[in-house]
């Protein structure tokens, strides 16, 4: 059987050209992953259904969210050596042999007081204010342990507190009806506005 010369020059110009594409396409192929997995080192893709088009979002997956700031940022913000060593040298002579979670609260008292309009707005008139703090005195002459200062550090850096924003008293016996919780030897307690505050959900 003889094929016609006519029929076999187009259909192998056909074949040639049908190779050639399919090669181009191949290669383009192995270009663009390669770009896409160079792309993908920074971005997050989104693929979709139709097969020539890629769509990227422009969110970089290695970019670190900005942390969550502590929850006494404000304080953490500003506050000086000198009041942290104020603050170390209270903590000892209040709760000097309670634990971690104690001595956090009564911390937590301090810096809750400075952010209560109930209370002076300086550290140092808060820890000195005129019967709060009785051996507020003795500061200059204590010398607290490495605990302290650590403890002070864990509360300006942590995203979680022990207390209540509410909570701005502490004693060893219960202060007044609004008792938030016993931790250790001390009883921790709103005031009687802050108390109504969170009553309303109003709480600073």
């Amino acid at each position: 059987m003889k094929l016609n010369i006519r029929f076999i020059i187009p259909i192998t110009i056909a074949m040639v050209f049908a190779t050639i594409a399919i090669v181009s396409d191949l290669n383009t192929k192995q270009e663009f992953t390669q770009k896409e997995a160079s792309h993908n080192e920074y971005y997050d893709v989104q693929m979709f259904n139709n097969p020539y088009i890629k769509y990227y979002t422009t969110t970089p997956i290695n970019e670190t969210p900005d942390p969550e700031p502590a929850a006494y940022q404000e304080i953490a913000d500003v506050i000086t050596d000198d009041e942290i060593e104020m603050l170390a040298r209270l903590l000892f002579l209040e709760a000097g042999n309670q634990s971690i979670e104690g001595q956090r609260a009564v911390i937590e008292v301090v810096f809750n007081r400075l952010l209560s309009d109930e209370f002076p707005n300086t550290l140092n008139d808060v820890v000195y204010a005129e019967n709060q703090f009785s051996p507020a005195h003795l500061i200059p002459s204590t010398t607290p342990t490495d605990e302290q200062y650590e403890v002070i550090q864990i509360v300006l850096t942590d995203t979680e507190t022990v207390l209540d924003r509410g909570v701005v008293f502490f004693s060893r016996g219960q202060y007044n009806d609004y008792l938030y919780d016993k931790i250790g030897d001390h009883y921790f307690c709103y005031s009687t506005k802050s108390y109504q505050n969170k009553m309303k959900g109003t709480e600073q």
